[in-house]
């Protein structure tokens, strides 16, 4: 994989795709309704439990073939990688403006693209055009910088024509492609970034699946498959004397108004002068025993990166929390995370 992303990275300057750009946009926080047809794509997604179940599948012993056939091939691991597509500008229920982030969790150095997309919904269907941005450090920057509203101007953006997605949309569910041959002529200008172009969607309004030209690293029909994430907000507390507490330890270390989503968002245990006590907290959605799902929330030793404890709930719970005597969490389902953009 590592190899797949140096390759993107030839011919970074040369720009490719057309030179026409989206006109100057302040963009605002939009909340579409369930009814919009956008709203299957619209939000922050993760396909989490999609490596952990694939992780989980390679660690168990191989299946044996059938008599006479080829063992079946077993399932690479994908990236993990967290999505958040949002609404820049919305005239009406044919036509928006989407900014779509996509970000590999965990890579090194940090794995990241961002893209606009004109959307246009008509009687022939549903076109996303992409946009790459000419300097993408600089909207980087610019999207980090919670202080200030994000803009969107025009000569910051390169129209990749050949790379539009073209589908349908019907009852809620999105589901386009782009015609790789002819997207694929383009990448040299593009950059790294690249290798996280989306080329085939399937949305609906819980799941995304996302096939990118990473993906095709495991197999020419692989896909991401990103699960809608849920914010929860709560509190924890650590013991000042870690797992070896006492019933008659009161040096407790509490941390307030947190922040954590359900598909595998970590958050660092802090001691009260804010710094790291050496224990996370994870909350994840995760298969067990077949299709049955879990909403789990585990108390993990950084430096093994090993699960000290967890507890299950239903996985549409609002609520969970546990204390283990020298650790103490609480949480409860809240709305989405805050944005300035």
């Amino acid at each position: 994989m590592c190899i797949f992303f140096a390759l993107m990275l030839v011919g970074c300057q040369s720009f490719g795709g057309g030179a026409s750009a989206p006109s100057s946009v302040a963009s605002k926080q939009t909340t579409l309704a369930a009814s919009d047809p956008l709203s299957a794509l619209v939000g922050e997604f993760d396909n989490n439990a999609q490596v952990w179940r694939v992780q989980t599948q390679l660690q168990s012993p191989a299946p044996q073939p059938a008599k006479g056939k080829a063992a079946p091939i077993r399932e690479a691991v994908p990236l993990r990688v967290h999505q958040h597509v949002r609404v820049l500008e919305h005239k009406n229920a044919g036509s928006a403006l989407l900014l779509w982030q996509l970000d590999v969790t965990g890579a090194a150095p940090p794995v990241s693209a961002t893209w606009l997309f004109r959307v246009t919904i008509d009687a022939n269907g549903v076109t996303l055009l992409p946009y790459r941005a000419t300097d993408p450090a600089a909207i980087a920057a610019r999207l980090g910088d919670a202080a200030k509203r994000f803009e969107v101007q025009p000569n910051e953006w390169v129209e990749l024509d050949a790379c539009a997605l073209h589908g349908t949309m019907q009852a809620g569910h999105l589901v386009a492609s782009v015609d790789q041959a002819s997207c694929a002529s383009l990448l040299p200008g593009i950059g790294a970034s690249a290798a996280l172009l989306p080329l085939r969607i399937d949305a609906d309004a819980e799941i995304l699946r996302v096939a990118t030209f990473a993906d095709q690293a495991r197999s020419p029909t692989a896909l991401q498959e990103a699960r809608r994430v849920r914010w929860f907000g709560g509190w924890a507390a650590i013991n000042g004397a870690g797992p070896h507490a006492t019933m008659d330890s009161k040096d407790w270390h509490e941390q307030r108004s947190l922040r954590i989503h359900d598909e595998g968002g970590l958050l660092a245990v802090l001691w009260r002068d804010g710094s790291r006590s050496g224990y996370s907290v994870e909350l994840s959605r995760q298969n067990v025993g077949g299709d049955s799902q879990v909403l789990k929330l585990a108390v993990i030793e950084d430096a093994s990166a090993r699960t000290l404890s967890y507890v299950w709930a239903n996985p549409d719970a609002t609520r969970i929390g546990m204390h283990l005597g020298w650790v103490q969490v609480g949480l409860e389902l809240q709305g989405e995370a805050p944005t300035a953009h």
